[in-house]
């Protein structure tokens, strides 16, 4: 791999993603509950491309492909199988974090309240276009060390 796609990878999928994330948690954490599946299927979607599409026998099904079929027939071939591939991953996204929260309801039923303070595992809350998702805050509420 060139060292210059290398340092590409290292800054905007590393270092930029965390940033933004950082800075997403920082100006809206209301709205870290509804960002996380579209991080999930970023990151779904990159791994897609960097793996699976970025490979020579890919490039050579493409160009085969290109050759036999009308180009903007291409094009609704295309957009068809991405939009398929998509809903594939917000499905399992969608089907992961409602395993999360029930699994974290789960251990918040038999988990007993703590001594002298305010319990750490907050209420789940429902987003919108999502069925339920956990809520980030409980995860990030002990080492906050606020309410």
């Amino acid at each position: 791999m060139p060292i210059m796609r290398k340092l590409r990878i290292l800054i905007a999928e590393v270092v930029g993603l965390g940033l933004l994330i950082a800075w997403l948690m920082w100006k809206y954490p209301d709205l870290i509950d509804d960002i996380i599946p579209w991080v999930a299927l970023l990151i779904a979607w990159h791994l897609t491309w960097e793996f699976v599409l970025d490979t020579k026998w890919c490039r050579h099904w493409a160009i085969a492909i290109r050759k036999q079929v009308n180009k903007v027939w291409l094009w609704v071939i295309v957009f068809l199988i991405g939009g398929m591939v998509s809903v594939l991953y917000w499905a399992g996204i969608n089907k992961s974090l409602m395993g999360l929260a029930s699994l974290a309801a789960e251990r918040t039923a038999t988990k007993p309240p703590e001594q002298g303070g305010s319990s750490v595992v907050r209420s789940f809350r429902f987003a919108r276009p999502f069925n339920a998702i956990v809520s980030l805050r409980m995860l990030i509420a002990p080492f906050s060390g606020g309410s």
